[in-house]
């Protein structure tokens, strides 16, 4: 949601932000509190002129009027006005007139943090499901299920390893929600959406006047103080980028863009990639790769514990159709497929039976629909 008095502003910030988010704009802090009741915006960019109350400046205080649950960037025309809306406390800071990287860049981040802070119930947007446990009696998901209890002691970096689809990030949430950063952030950052020419200002912030349009601005690392950072696909940095990003985690610090004046964090760093990452050499700095795998976790393929298929299909039953139940040769079905797709694949194909079977109570085989296109060891076939 854009609340901006100016009606040029309002629609220049709608057509930059329109391509990646559902954007509603409203003149007025009145406007956009009765818009919010039915839409409920993840995050809030309020102009800090529209702000006003009792001859003060009141972001904070008048998008938690709008939305209670959103993120706040908060944007004006005037540095002075950025330098209160800093004191105030705002997720994010922006100087009009909007600029497309400040802007995008501002809101993404507000976007991630609100992610996990949202409350139980409420829409979790193109994030993943954090609170959905992980689930497994099987041999397999118990080792993991010992490491994340063990890990959770302990503040050293850890590096999660498996295929699309196996829960990585949930193992990640887990190994959070266990440690002594409970109470604090959890924020997962997806490094294959970033790109290459934000990665840095959006990992560690930028300087007033380090390149066109740029403010003073926190990075994911120093907003996260105290918490938890979750870079998954880790292995989609930069090479320069990881040069950095390893002096970080030597030291402990890092810088802004445009800045030379180190900034301490106090963030412990998940990290996850698929297990490919060890078999291309040049992909990675070796160096690197050797600091996040202090502790490792390996999550493994769903055909390798196909025992706790039955369990999955009932919390995502629970999830899209209670009440709904499959057949036994359906069931059946479900547990012969290897499953490329993991845990994901599975989900997905729950939910497109639930749909398929219309108004039964009882989905078949019928309604669950394999790619022919995939053999049983996920290649393509020909």
């Amino acid at each position: 949601m854009v609340v901006d008095p100016d009606e040029t502003d309002r629609k220049i910030a709608q057509a930059l932000l329109a391509g990646h988010y559902h954007v509603i704009c409203c003149a007025t802090v009145g406007e956009a509190t009765t818009i919010a009741r039915t839409h409920q915006p993840h995050a809030v960019v309020i102009d800090l002129a529209s702000s006003m109350t009792n001859g003060q400046y009141d972001p904070i205080g008048a998008a938690a009027r709008i939305a209670p649950n959103a993120m706040v960037v908060c944007s004006a025309s005037q540095s002075t006005a950025v330098d209160c809306a800093r004191r105030r406390g705002a997720s994010g800071l922006i100087e009009k007139p909007y600029r497309a990287d400040a802007l995008t860049a501002a809101v993404r981040l507000a976007s991630s943090e609100g992610a996990t802070e949202r409350l139980p119930g409420k829409p979790h947007g193109t994030a993943a499901h954090p609170d959905r446990p992980l689930i497994g009696d099987g041999k397999a998901m118990q080792e993991v299920a010992r490491r994340i209890i063990l890990y959770a002691k302990y503040d050293a970096p850890v590096l999660i390893l498996g295929e699309t689809g196996t829960g990585k990030e949930l193992a990640a949430h887990a190994i959070h929600r266990s440690s002594i950063r409970h109470r604090a952030r959890f924020l997962p950052v997806d490094c294959a959406s970033i790109p290459e020419t934000l990665a840095e200002s959006m990992l560690f912030g930028t300087t007033k006047g380090a390149f066109t349009g740029s403010t003073d601005q926190k990075g994911i690392f120093e907003s996260s103080f105290g918490g938890t950072v979750f870079l998954d696909e880790v292995g989609e940095l930069s090479s320069a980028l990881q040069a950095k990003f390893l002096r970080t985690l030597e030291s402990g610090c890092g810088t802004r863009v445009g800045s030379v004046d180190a900034i301490a964090y106090d963030v412990r760093i998940l990290s996850a990639t698929d297990v490919s990452i060890y078999e291309t050499p040049g992909r990675f700095r070796p160096e690197l790769l050797n600091r996040l795998n202090t502790l490792e976790l390996k999550m493994p393929p769903l055909r390798e514990h196909k025992e706790d298929i039955p369990s999955l299909v009932e919390l995502f039953i629970s999830e899209f159709c209670s009440g709904k139940h499959f057949t036994c040769n359906a069931m059946d079905k479900l547990q012969q497929w290897n499953w490329p797709g993991n845990v994901r694949e599975l989900r997905n194909t729950v939910q497109r039976a639930s749909v398929l079977s219309g108004n039964r109570d009882v989905m078949h085989t019928l309604d669950i629909e394999l790619p022919d296109s995939i053999d049983q060891s996920g290649a393509p076939t020909r």
